[in-house]
């Protein structure tokens, strides 16, 4: 999941960390639409709107989010590992604990209440899975580890990406350590192009360019590949002059949009759309043109401050409630008008997160360090 530094705060932020904020929300919005439309339609409701080609592929949001990730931790730790230390290391580590498994933790516990309140849907799910809501599985997903270990079964999905995600975390010291002995911006744009390059290579050889692979090797070679462009590319702007990039910008950022949104129109293009977050997220970083105006909107940034613990929350629900409606034979008018009300709630319960318990767990990782 794609994280960015810092939750929203009370003080001004750059514009170029707004629209990157602005980026991230849509890109949670994206792969919310698309499991509102999966789930929908695996249990026989068909919602019936023209967009869903585009829906269709919404899952790629979560390579936006690992490219994402790895772009704004090198914006706001990459100086921390121009050498290796181990006490900017040990308080990245804490900061990284306390910006993610809180949050999971809320997320898990919601969860668990919602299973003990469906038993049918549990026991449907331990039907096709043994593994599906026991106890190692329960712990596993507490842990973060769903990915860690050749086994696919979590009690809430979206954990996958958080679980291959820490790899990464553990993974950046060393990769921001040699990213920065670059000292051409060229030869960091070539890293970026060769991590996104070498992961669509490994996808398009096992069949799974363009496809939504969450298996254990397929989900840490997406996170992998995305996260080290993200990073290199971040390091390819600090070297590079900012009046080069801001010749390009407002017009890379308007053509990698309608790029993206073509590409995935058809499942045989799906697989270039991360050469388009690239080109994306580097002309926001400029902070020109239309695209960031929008981004940088204050709707849209909500949306952003919310996306991390709307990402967590909302799978569960929608499956929950889509299982009740077929098995309670919901018709279809019933069916749309308690999904939408679902989605209002499940957007209502992500800001109550994102105060009550991601913003305060940030301060309380940050606080901790100062002692």
């Amino acid at each position: 999941m794609l994280d960015l530094a810092s939750p929203s705060c009370a003080v001004a932020r750059p514009r170029k960390i707004l629209s990157l904020t602005g980026i991230r929300g849509i890109a949670a919005l994206w792969v919310l639409l698309f499991h509102i439309q999966i789930v929908a339609e695996t249990h026989g409701y068909k919602l019936g709107h023209p967009g869903h080609r585009l829906l269709d592929a919404g899952w790629t949001g979560v390579d936006l989010f690992f490219m994402l990730s790895g772009f704004m931790l090198m914006h706001s730790n990459g100086q921390d590992f121009v050498q290796i230390r181990a006490n900017r290391t040990y308080n990245f580590f804490v900061n990284r604990v306390f910006r993610v498994y809180p949050l999971a933790s809320a997320a898990l516990l919601i969860v668990l209440i919602l299973s003990f309140a469906n038993p049918a849907y549990v026991e449907a799910c331990k039907w096709n899975n043994s593994d599906c809501f026991s106890l190692v599985s329960f712990i596993k997903t507490a842990a973060l580890a769903t990915r860690w270990l050749p086994m696919k079964s979590e009690w809430n999905e979206p954990v996958w990406s958080l679980s291959v995600e820490l790899v990464g975390y553990a993974a950046f010291p060393i990769l921001a350590y040699s990213i920065l002995k670059c000292r051409s911006a060229y030869f960091a744009i070539a890293i970026a192009v060769l991590a996104i390059g070498f992961t669509m290579a490994m996808q398009y050889a096992s069949g799974t360019l363009g496809l939504n692979n969450v298996t254990q090797r397929d989900c840490l070679l997406r996170m992998g590949g995305f996260f080290t462009a993200g990073i290199a590319l971040r390091r390819s702007l600090e070297i590079m002059p900012h009046s080069f990039g801001l010749r390009w910008a407002a017009a890379a950022s308007i053509i990698s949009s309608v790029a993206i949104a073509a590409l995935s129109l058809a499942m045989v293009t799906r697989g270039l759309m991360p050469i388009f977050f690239a080109t994306l997220i580097a002309s926001l970083f400029f902070s020109v043109g239309p695209i960031n105006r929008f981004l940088a909107s204050a709707p849209v940034v909500f949306l952003g401050d919310i996306s991390f613990p709307l990402y967590l929350i909302h799978l569960m629900p929608l499956a929950m409630f889509a299982f009740y409606a077929q098995s309670n034979a919901l018709s279809a008018v019933a069916f749309q008008l308690c999904y939408l009300i679902l989605i209002a709630i499940l957007f209502l319960v992500a800001w109550g997160l994102h105060v009550s318990v991601e913003k305060p767990s940030v301060r309380l990782g940050r606080n901790l360090l100062r002692f």
